[in-house]
């Protein structure tokens, strides 16, 4: 449920980011549209300075090699410097908008791989659980193989009590050895005395060992 439910937020952020990043594609083509259309603008009005009468002398280094020295009127030159300044910021605009392009389409990319590794544990986890159902039938099967075992009496070899015993006792020894209590957790009262069983040849081992007391493990 946690893996289907991250899946569908997923495809719900990656549709918004595809939407976002499509309304960012036409901001910046409006946005170097507008910029190109200005910049023809300004290229005009500075070849049109050069026919026009001015009344003062000022220094443009707007256009190398085609104005150096120029006069013109005061509103003229603050007209275009007002132009170049909108111009400017127009530029920074598209730069901005251009990272934020960048920007959604680098996090597109990181949602798409974690969908994919999302995808890949889901089938790893799949694969798992037929594992753990695979070894439940094997100790089944063998349960019931040894139990149907019978001696020329016709007496059980050994009897379900005892092979429940032995389940017990493996599942806390392995359990122990793996860290893996959860998985260790006796299913039956029979399986619970295998276990009891296990403590005990474990604690009289670690005796041997020398950690019989808790302060020495």
């Amino acid at each position: 449920e946690e893996v289907t439910k991250f899946e569908y937020d997923m495809s719900q952020n990656q549709e918004r980011l595809i939407m976002d990043t499509q309304d960012m594609n036409g901001l910046l083509d409006a946005t170097k549209k507008d910029l190109e259309e200005h910049q023809k603008q300004l290229n005009e009005r500075i070849d049109s300075l050069k026919e026009l009468d001015f009344d003062e002398s000022v220094n443009l280094d707007l256009k190398p090699n085609l104005l150096n020295k120029v006069s013109m009127s005061n509103d003229t030159f603050l007209e275009l410097k007002k132009r170049a300044e909108v111009a400017e910021r127009m530029q920074r605009a598209l730069r901005i908008s251009e990272q934020r392009v960048q920007t959604l389409e680098k996090s597109n990319q990181e949602k798409d791989k974690e969908l994919g590794e999302m995808f890949n544990l889901r089938i790893e986890n799949g694969y798992l659980k037929r594992q753990v159902e695979f070894f439940k039938q094997v100790i089944d099967n063998i349960r019931d193989k040894v139990s149907a075992q019978r001696d020329k009496d016709g007496n059980p070899r050994v009897t379900k009590k005892l092979m429940e015993h032995a389940i017990g006792y493996a599942k806390e020894y392995v359990g122990r050895k793996m860290n893996m209590k959860k998985e260790a957790m006796p299913r039956n009262e029979n399986e619970e005395i295998g276990r009891d069983l296990a403590i005990k040849s474990l604690a009289a081992k670690q005796k041997e060992k020398g950690y019989g007391s808790d302060m020495e493990r």
